[in-house]
């Protein structure tokens, strides 16, 4: 049996580093085809198994090298625990510009990744991905928020509005401030999950065809604790009576004269 990733490799590589005192030397030595992009990656794999030895010399001596749970999660992977670092910082960087993240662009970085550490046996698996979310504490979930800007940026926007708020009630000497807001009510609310059986195709849901149909709720309260009726906004086609259709614009700021 090779010593490729075994215990014993690890301990061997380790006593020549401990020996000649030059990593260099151990690296060129164990591993000579190994590209200079990937040095800096296996000289950091080294010194963490010189911090190791000790426990991974007492599980050869005490059960042959068959010990796996005295291995550092992410061990038995073929991708090195600083490549899935540096993918798992790709990913971060990524959900931090609000860019998603699919399964797809994980394995394809993966395989890039990969491909420059030299490591064509790696195939970025269903089972390799689950490890990886796993090991970096990742999960696939439903976006809850859309927007164009990131929620940092929001609460900046958010403070500095509320700033030039209170200045100017303090310069005008306003006593109470009113605040009005709209929102969206749907008509038919199809929930975007449904517990189905295994294995079908199709995931049928009924609905009335009206899921995307809605309103405009308009909320109103003041400084003061306030709240006040709200009232409900529809969609309506104009009227083709032109007296009616200016009398709305002009006097009705384009709401229809039955509100």
């Amino acid at each position: 049996m090779g010593l490729h990733g075994s215990v014993d490799k690890k301990l061997a590589v380790v006593a020549h580093h401990k020996q000649c005192k030059e990593i260099r030397k151990t690296i060129e030595h164990y591993f000579p085809n190994l590209s200079s992009r990937s040095y800096d990656s296996k000289r950091t794999t080294i010194l963490r198994w010189a911090r190791e030895s000790k426990r991974h010399g007492a599980a050869t001596a005490e059960g042959n090298g068959t010990h796996k749970k005295v291995r550092s999660v992410g061990t038995a992977t073929v991708l090195s625990a600083e490549n899935e670092a540096y993918l798992a910082q790709c990913v971060n960087e990524l959900r931090e510009e609000g860019i998603p993240v699919s399964t797809r662009m994980l394995k394809d970085k993966a395989l890039d990744v990969a491909e420059e550490a030299e490591l064509p046996s790696f195939k970025a698996s269903d089972k390799w991905v689950i490890g990886f979310k796993n090991r970096h504490r990742f999960s696939f979930r439903f976006p809850t928020r859309q927007s164009q800007i990131s929620p940092a940026d929001v609460n900046v926007i958010a403070a500095d509005f509320a700033t030039k708020v209170e200045a100017t009630v303090r310069e005008l000497g306003v006593i109470r401030v009113y605040n009005a807001d709209q929102t969206a009510v749907f008509f038919k609310y199809v929930a975007k999950k449904t517990l189905s059986k295994r294995g079908q195709k199709t995931v049928w849901v009924k609905s009335s065809g009206a899921s995307k149909e809605r309103a405009s709720v308009m909320l109103f309260g003041d400084s003061n604790g306030n709240k006040y009726m709200s009232f409900v906004v529809f969609k309506t086609k104009p009227t083709n009576d032109k007296a009616i259709r200016e009398y709305n614009d002009q006097q009705m700021r384009g709401f229809g004269y039955r509100i």
